[in-house]
């Protein structure tokens, strides 16, 4: 009865936007069987995306590991035993660096979270799971990824949190929507994009405090800028995003945003990435919250934000029933990933193809776009060997440019894209059980070429073969139709390196 309460308030308003949608068919564009993947972070310099899957009625929420090339997934938390508190990994080494306000939380629901880069260049994984916030430290060896429990923060009574975004020296900042209790004065107050909320900081030697001048209508997604120190955060009812200083001062915003937007990302390239609902605002995707785990769709709206001059531009738009309405959207490669709390999967959609010409975002800082051009090209690297290693040259045929010319190590001549397809789809095949560590040695970057120096020792060939070799590499990367293809590759065997 409720939603069919709110429908008619939406229709009278403006429209009901919201419409089921059938249960997820696994495809290229779709990776099925994650339950309302709510958030989802990029892992540096990793082919690894780590995801918050919310749960459903009947089930609890977990965090994933998930590549987005080849679909791949892993649960890290609570199932991986990284994750429990009686893990003698790193993680429990460090919890002295961060308060427990209670034990690990092996039933919750995740939210928004937030990975980000600490003073000692450990990798922490902030969680908004019900009113705690929960810190897990990331753990990398190769290609093993794991999180390790580290402690957690109440959240004040009063504050009801959406998502969250940490700094380099531990403290963080949560969004806080609106002042319990909702009723339809809460809601009158979204309608008008009123105020509501805003933006609450935690640090280890004050505790919490409300940042002053963060005053928004329904404080939803947070970020903040790694190198500037500025916070992000989504006032999604007036459909803008606010820029303040951590003190609250030099408050600045965007002009209306063409969407509701819930959670932001950071793209590669520097840009700020968010998304939202482009409808009935309040109540038009009321049904999607009262049709339990069926996956819902809704009109919706993906926009990248420049964070100096706030200069908007849409990348992506969809109406209602072709894909769940999205929560957030991450840009990686040219491809835009939809994470949703309203479905049962992750979809992809590719920019060049839907965003009607638009070019990427300028980076504010050359550092910056040089910075996100080498971790875009390594992940790409990094997703080639994965493949290699369970028999699929997909990835690696995926990211082929069109000129591609290659002399690898035990061929007589170089060969060229056709070549090198044919040879490993029909001539001979990979087989799975290849296993190669790889090590960065050096990037070149212009704006269109890179060029990639890298080591890689192989212990079993493709097949399981045991052996022990190590092999000199270089890839040259061109930007082509916007998006970085291998153009060049070449290697060579050596005997007696060192690989560490």
């Amino acid at each position: 009865m409720r939603s069919i309460s709110a429908c008619f308030l939406a229709l009278f308003i403006g429209g009901c936007d919201a419409a089921p949608l059938s249960v997820c068919t696994p495809s290229p564009n779709e990776i099925c069987g994650i339950t309302r993947p709510e958030d989802i972070e990029l892992v540096p310099q990793s082919r690894w995306a780590l995801v918050s899957e919310l749960g459903g009625q009947e089930s609890a929420g977990r965090i994933l590991a998930v590549d987005l090339n080849t679909q791949e997934r892993r649960v890290l938390y609570p199932d991986q035993a990284l994750g429990r508190e009686d893990s003698e990994a790193s993680g429990t080494a460090k919890r002295a660096e961060f308060p427990q306000c209670g034990p690990p939380p092996l039933d919750f629901r995740p939210r928004g979270f937030h990975l980000s880069r600490g003073e000692n260049s450990d990798l922490h994984l902030l969680v908004i799971a019900g009113t705690r916030v929960e810190r897990f430290l990331l753990n990398q060896t190769g290609d093993e990824i794991g999180l390790s429990w580290q402690g957690c923060v109440d959240v004040p009574t009063q504050v009801l949190a959406n998502d969250v975004a940490g700094f380099a020296n531990g403290d963080f900042v949560v969004s806080h929507m609106f002042d319990p209790p909702r009723t339809f004065l809460t809601n009158l107050l979204f309608l008008l994009g009123l105020d509501t909320g805003y933006v609450m900081a935690w640090s280890a030697e004050s505790g919490w405090a409300r940042i002053p001048n963060s005053d928004v209508s329904f404080a939803n997604g947070i970020q903040t800028h790694p190198e500037h120190q500025r916070i992000y955060v989504s006032s999604m009812f007036s459909q803008r995003v606010v820029s303040i200083d951590r003190n609250g001062d030099n408050r600045s915003e965007t002009e209306r945003l063409p969407a509701q937007v819930d959670n932001l990302s950071w793209s590669n390239d520097g840009a700020l990435i968010g998304v939202g609902h482009t409808g009935v605002p309040v109540y038009g995707i009321s049904a999607c919250r009262d049709i339990g785990d069926t996956p819902c769709s809704f009109p919706f709206a993906v926009i990248a934000i420049d964070p100096i001059t706030l200069e908007q531009r849409t990348l992506f738009a969809t109406g209602t029933g072709t894909i769940p309405g999205a929560s957030v959207a991450v840009l990686q490669g040219g491809k835009l990933f939809l994470g949703t709390a309203y479905g049962d999967r992750i979809t992809q959609v590719n920019v060049q193809q839907n965003s009607k010409g638009i070019p990427p975002m300028n980076v504010s800082t050359e550092k910056a776009a040089k910075d996100s051009v080498e971790e875009i090209i390594w992940a790409k690297e990094l997703a080639i060997f994965a493949g290699r290693a369970q028999g699929n040259i997909q990835p690696y045929i995926d990211v082929v440019h069109p000129g591609f010319l290659a002399w690898a190590a035990l061929t007589d001549a170089p060969v060229t894209r056709q070549q090198f397809i044919e040879r490993y789809t029909a001539v001979d095949p990979l087989s799975p059980g290849e296993e190669v560590t790889l090590k960065r040695n050096a990037i070149s970057i212009e704006p269109s070429l890179a060029i990639v120096y890298f080591t890689t020792h192989r212990t079993r060939r493709p097949g399981g073969e045991a052996v022990d070799e190590y092999f000199e590499n270089i890839h040259v990367w061109s930007l082509h139709e916007g998006d970085w293809k291998v153009i060049a590759s070449m290697s060579r065997e050596v005997a007696n390196q060192k690989h560490t």
